[in-house]
């Protein structure tokens, strides 16, 4: 460890990495739509969180990592935001609403809302519905009192980020929730002056977005000061890319480049490649800004998180970028210059950095641009290891052993965007036999739960400072908690559109995860 402490202490993360701690950290990882209480209406909620901050204390884990919570409106994608900064009200706690007591009315329509079926995904859409219409009915109760709290004063002051985003919704309001493109053209690319001139005219919407936005806030500031005191360090997730229909698209177009669509080229983990359908960056146009997007984007979220995870990092070195309509493997990488690669990619890191006291961790997979990895290692920026994947020669040589892997990295079984070990397994054969074979395991095509806790207790045991696995990966160790069929655990098929995308529900509610106790894992 003393050798990591030194090579930590010569990058420009070592204040951060003392605060972090240099040493190994366990956790899991949900998204929190799928975690419920006995409090919860229709999903998991910011409060639920705090549950969760107590059951790692449980295991004695010091990390709990969540999947995005931007606000994406109607969709129910995390990666497909309207913001790259709000929060998503789906994930208020209204049961623990402000002023909430002297309105029992209100307390009467909680009663309606989408039941928590166990057994069941989440309808995102029905939930999302209801939410709004429910919080659209508590602002009209409560406005007078909320509005005039010093808290939310400070709060909209405080965000210059915050009127764009209200107007936006109330826009998106106006025009039927069609995209920004489709509206009419006086409200394309608003001047400041314009911007503060329609705002007048949608004064109660602002402020009913605005309130929403003071309340996600004030609930997830809460489980942050709760994991603080419980000493466990809460890990977020920063999506590189961003809708086209969203508040930093049409507020600030100048920031991105409409003639292409990003994606991925074809690789170990998806062979047809994906095309996501975002736009790019103009990164010229970012950097002469200083960066505003993205210091803004994570001075906010600094206020929640310890930790996040830098989705799909290679995006900032360079990006898959295809014409609207076309497959992803008609793309090409932008710049595709490897010295602009490299330049570009320290540049937006180094400025990330900076731009927060949080630690990022890298989603390095895929095909990382040559170099790309020694600018992660020199910035102090740990990569992720999927141990399923993690072969020599870009994925496609022989396994590289559990005990070579570089300590700055955070070592999982699985991701959302993969299918649990189980799946891997069954999938995967060949893989499987070669991976025991480089073990010194005996194969069986079987996968039973004892394999399951082999697999648990050897991510736990890898020379990396970080491990993480996905919540589904320890429930599988006790039979009844998860499906038998491995898609049935999936959370998200990339490149697809499908209902079971995104809204996996947990069979136990937080307050009944104690039966299922994980701390047996965590041996270093």
């Amino acid at each position: 460890m003393k050798a990591i402490e030194k090579a930590l202490s010569k990058t420009p993360l070592k204040d951060i990495w003392q605060k972090i701690g240099i040493r190994h950290h366990h956790g899991f990882l949900f998204p929190l739509l799928g975690i419920h209480s006995k409090q919860s209406v229709g999903c998991g909620e910011y409060l639920d969180l705090l549950a969760m901050v107590d059951y790692a204390k449980k295991c004695d884990f010091d990390i709990i990592q969540i999947l995005p919570v931007n606000d994406t409106g109607a969709v129910s994608s995390p990666y497909s935001a309207l913001s790259s900064t709000a929060l998503h009200p789906i994930y208020l706690s209204l049961r623990k609403l402000p002023f909430l007591d002297t309105h029992s009315i209100l307390e009467k329509d909680l009663s309606n809302a989408p039941a928590i079926d166990p057994e069941k995904r989440v309808d995102y859409l029905a939930v999302y519905q209801f939410k709004m219409g429910f919080l659209k009915k508590y602002f009209q109760s409560v406005k007078q009192s909320l509005l005039i709290q010093d808290d939310y004063l400070d709060f909209c002051k405080s965000n210059s980020w915050l009127l764009p985003y209200a107007l936006y919704r109330a826009l998106k309001d106006d025009n039927d929730q069609r995209p920004w493109v489709e509206w009419p053209e006086n409200l394309h690319a608003l001047s400041h002056t314009d911007l503060k001139k329609i705002a007048k005219d949608h004064q109660e919407q602002i402020e009913f977005y605005s309130a929403l936005q003071y309340l996600c806030f004030k609930q997830l500031k809460q489980v942050r000061d709760y994991a603080d005191r419980q000493n466990i360090k809460l890990m977020g997730d920063i999506p590189i890319l961003i809708n086209t229909d969203s508040v930093d698209c049409w507020h600030t177009p100048h920031f991105f480049n409409f003639d292409l669509v990003a994606g991925a080229p074809p690789d170990i983990f998806n062979k047809d490649g994906q095309c996501w359908n975002f736009p790019l960056y103009n990164w010229p146009a970012i950097s002469q800004s200083d960066y505003a997007f993205w210091k803004t984007r994570l001075h906010y979220a600094s206020h929640f998180y310890h930790i996040y995870r830098i989705d799909h990092v290679i995006g900032c070195f360079r990006i898959w970028a295809m014409e609207k309509g076309q497959l992803p493997t008609t793309g090409h990488f932008i710049p595709s210059d490897p010295g602009l690669v490299l330049t570009q990619g320290l540049d937006v890191l180094t400025h990330m950095i900076a731009a927060s006291d949080m630690l990022p961790i890298a989603e390095d997979l895929g095909i990382m641009p040559d170099g790309a990895d020694k600018i992660l290692e020199n910035l102090g920026i740990p990569g992720t290891r999927i141990i399923g994947y993690v072969r020599e020669d870009k994925g496609h040589g022989p396994y590289i052993p559990l005990e070579d892997y570089d300590p700055v990295n955070l070592t999982s079984l699985s991701s959302h965007d993969l299918l649990p070990i189980k799946g891997w397994w069954q999938t995967y054969p060949s893989d499987a036999k070669d991976f025991c074979d480089m073990l010194g395991w005996t194969y069986t095509p079987e996968f039973t739960s004892e394999t399951q806790k082999k697999f648990i207790k050897l991510s736990h045991q890898t020379p990396t400072l970080f491990h993480i696995n996905l919540l589904n990966e320890y429930l599988a160790c006790t039979g009844d908690l998860t499906s038998t069929d491995p898609e049935d655990e999936r959370i998200n098929r990339p490149g697809t559109i499908l209902s079971s995308n995104w809204t996996y529900r947990y069979k136990l509610s937080v307050e009944d995860l104690a039966r299922a106790n994980f701390s047996e894992f965590k041996t270093s």
